[in-house]
């Protein structure tokens, strides 16, 4: 019941345009443990300390996510669901210096959201800590948790078919962002 009541308010927000779509993203991700213990020692890992632990820049021929990436759906319950505002646009791009910028706009209207955020992707986990925020966004950008200076997120990123598939949970199941590379 609490996940369909979750879906259903994920429909919602879509239907009635809300550019907001990143808020799923940070109110799962803030459910999300950001501390763990290691399955052999116990030792305690603090993943948002990752960041700072593991600047070194990957090599763009050992990172998988590295390019442009385009939003065009979602996974939920094994049902592969398109976006349902046509004229949202968000776009992912991870750069060589592990700088990934995310934009979202809507075709047709004025303003936007945009942000920076350095980033380690290891072993299908996606560490980012935002670090410019555009002083031209909408002021609703303000809204998205998504786009605060100094926030910090880790999430599960995999790389299927030449797809990307960013894993966040929702009530007790999982909605996949779906991206396509941009070329």
């Amino acid at each position: 019941m609490k996940a369909a009541k979750s879906f259903l308010n994920f429909i919602r927000f879509i239907l009635f345009g809300n550019i907001f779509l990143f808020n799923l993203w940070a109110v799962g991700l803030q459910s999300l443990s950001y501390t763990s213990s290691s399955p052999v020692d116990g030792t305690v890992i603090n993943e948002q300390q990752n960041l700072k632990q593991n600047d070194e820049v990957q090599n763009p021929i050992d990172n998988p996510i590295a390019g442009a990436w385009r939003f065009v759906g979602h996974i939920y319950n094994d049902t592969i669901i398109p976006p349902m505002n046509d004229k949202l646009v968000i776009t992912f791009e991870f750069l060589p210096d592990n700088t990934d910028i995310l934009k979202w706009y809507r075709i047709g209207e004025t303003g936007f959201c945009e942000r920076k955020a350095k980033y380690n992707y290891i072993e299908q986990t996606l560490s980012e800590e935002i670090f410019w925020v555009n002083p031209e966004n909408s002021f609703e950008c303000s809204k998205d948790p998504d786009m605060h200076l100094g926030r910090k997120t880790s999430s599960v990123l995999k790389k299927i078919n030449g797809q990307l598939h960013l894993e966040l949970p929702l009530g007790d199941q999982k909605l996949v962002y779906l991206w396509d590379p941009i070329r």
